[in-house]
């Protein structure tokens, strides 16, 4: 037998399986397995069934990366190609390198995965595509093992298994036959059988992993997980996920080893069921971008019809709705996120599809339907609220035809109606202009009026009067045969009186206004004169007492010195006085009345 091929097979199996992903949807997820015994390499590459390579460029592909990676001394190379959750291959691919004496045939180990007897590989690059009953059966892609063979073959099934208990009979069978004779003496086993379990199953404790000393699998679990986490944190295909679900998994089986009596076993457990976790979720994300590759496949050729949609619409919510089941605590959390708005951005879209297929007829109907209503009210309405809702209704109808695919089987008759259409709303819309002209002056004439009204309650004439004048100009401007003429009419009546009221108070207010300057005037001095109060019935004037001391003080004084000229100015004074409040009430029209400074009248007059 030749010595066997050392190099690294998962560093071959990472390779063929970075090389046939790249050149792959990026949605697609792919295995590749490699298995080695001697001088034979086997190769087990999986896909999803919905994916349908170049069988010819698959294998050429595969087989050049290999033969580059694998040592020259490799004797037998075979390719098999699966569909992910099959048990048999569907196509497969040999290629024998010339080697020198003594290489060539498979070891007894593995020749349950060779080719049929009846069939022969005549030339290395060969290539065939059987039937599943012509193809040997091969083990599952999670069957994986960190074993110099890079799968784990099961026991007890078909195909290779057996091969393997038949091959453990054969060694007990020669051991038998060689060992020594010796004579047995049953007595002793009640001595020797006991101390000999005991003694194995001390042995086989203390050579457990983890029993004495450091615990390896929980090291290598850890760095495994480590490595699993870098690669799921920069991680932007699939195959970089299923690289770290490998890892994660080969951890698993790691932290498995530590027995339950071993110190580390709580810590082994706790690890374990956190990395099962993680590799769920990975499983997870990595169905979810199974179902988006497909989705998206199947999308590639629009249109379709609207079944097609609803088929690509239900798998990105598959999608999506798995992605939704990450929790936030898992390490692919993020990426999770990253590919969730992705998909419901892909699920939009086909929604949107799906709407323009299904609303195209939808938009027809309710389109003729409301140009029916809006040609019906077109006939009896007169009011501004009216050609409003006339014109909406053909532009709604409009707008209805416009969202009409150019692509859809409505969309020539669209065409056709819009152009109605148009017509119909540019009348409505003239005639709509016309009463929202009217209907502004008329609203300018009752906002006038309002004001019209503030200022009167206030007393502000001549404001009341501008507006009332105003009122009247806009209602005046109304055009005739429209809603609002006939209003507009009857208002200009009503505005008229309430401008004619305006002006007479207006004269009284000025009046009043100059009544009050006057008293200002008249009352002014030092000391004061006199105070009053001013209304439209009647003015009343009350003396300071200060003004009364000084005017009395004044004429006693010049009365005890015997100055008759001071007490002629007095008296002047006190005239002046009394003519300048009659003629404020002569200009106003209002009745005055004087008080002097005890609040009792000493005087009236009325305005002649």
């Amino acid at each position: 037998m030749n010595p066997p091929v050392l190099f690294n097979i998962h560093s071959l199996e990472r390779e063929l399986h970075e090389h046939w992903a790249a050149q792959l949807p990026p949605e697609a997820s792919v295995l590749v397995r490699c298995a080695l015994k001697d001088s034979h390499l086997m190769v087990l590459a999986e896909h999803p069934i919905s994916l349908k390579p170049d069988l010819a460029e698959t294998f050429q592909a595969l087989k050049e990366i290999t033969l580059a990676l694998a040592p020259k001394s490799i004797a037998e190379l075979r390719i098999y190609l699966r569909f992910i959750g099959q048990k048999q291959p569907y196509a497969h691919h040999t290629f024998r390198n010339p080697q020198p004496l003594g290489v060539g045939a498979l070891p007894p180990e593995l020749a349950w995965l060779s080719l049929p007897q009846e069939e022969h590989v005549e030339e290395a690059d060969n290539w065939s595509s059987a039937p599943a009953e012509s193809i040997p059966v091969l083990p599952g892609a999670g069957n994986t093992s960190n074993s110099k063979w890079g799968w784990h073959w099961p026991v007890g099934g078909d195909g290779g298994s057996s091969l393997l208990a038949n091959h453990w009979h054969s060694l007990t069978a020669d051991w038998a036959q060689k060992k020594p004779k010796f004579s047995w003496n049953p007595r002793l086993a009640v001595y020797i059988l006991p101390a000999f379990v005991m003694a194995a199953l001390v042995m086989w404790v203390l050579k457990s992993p983890c029993t004495i000393g450091k615990c390896d699998p929980i090291a290598s679990a850890t760095r495994l997980n480590a490595s699993a986490t870098r690669t799921i944190g920069s991680a932007q295909y699939p195959q970089q996920l299923l690289s770290a679900k490998q890892e994660l998994d080969t951890a698993v089986k790691e932290l498995k080893t530590v027995p339950f009596w071993s110190k580390y076993a709580s810590d082994a457990s706790s690890m374990r069921r956190s990395y099962e976790k993680e590799a769920e979720y990975v499983s997870l994300v990595l169905q979810a971008m199974d179902l988006g590759w497909q989705a998206a496949a199947n999308g590639k050729n629009p249109p379709l019809a609207i079944a097609g949609w609803e088929e690509i619409q239900s798998t990105w919510t598959k999608a999506t709705t798995i992605l939704r089941t990450i929790p936030a605590e898992a390490t692919i959390y993020p990426f999770a996120q990253q590919k969730l708005q992705q998909y419901r951005g892909n699920l939009m879209g086909i929604n949107r599809r799906l709407d323009m297929e299904a609303a195209a007829t939808k938009h027809m109907e309710e389109a003729k339907s409301l140009a029916r209503v809006a040609a019906a009210r077109a006939g009896a309405t007169g009011s501004i609220s009216g050609w409003e809702e006339v014109q909406l209704q053909w532009q709604q109808a409009l707008n209805l035809l416009a969202l009409v695919p150019s692509q859809s089987i409505a969309a020539r008759e669209a065409l056709q109606l819009r152009q109605d259409y148009r017509t119909q709303l540019t009348a409505a819309t003239e005639r709509k202009i016309q009463e929202e002209l009217a209907a502004d002056h008329f609203q300018e004439a009752v906002s006038w009026a309002q004001e019209a009204e503030a200022a009167a309650m206030q007393n502000q004439w001549k404001k009341a009067q501008d507006a009332w004048r105003e009122a009247i100009n806009y209602a005046k401007k109304v055009p005739a045969s429209t809603f609002y003429y006939p209003k507009a009419q009857s208002d200009i009546k009503t505005y008229t009186k309430s401008l004619t009221q305006a002006q007479a108070e207006l004269k009284i207010a000025l009046k009043l206004q100059a009544a009050g300057n006057s008293l200002k005037k008249v009352c002014s001095g030092s000391p004061k004169v006199c105070a009053y109060t001013l209304s439209k019935d009647a003015i009343s004037v009350w003396l300071t007492p200060e003004y009364v001391r000084k005017v009395r003080s004044t004429a006693i004084v010049a009365s005890t010195n015997g100055n008759y000229k001071a007490l002629v100015g007095v008296e002047s004074h006190v005239q002046i006085l009394r003519q300048a409040l009659e003629t404020i009430s002569n200009n106003a029209g209002i009745p005055l009345v004087l008080y002097d400074h005890y609040g009792a009248p000493i005087g009236r007059h009325s305005p002649s």
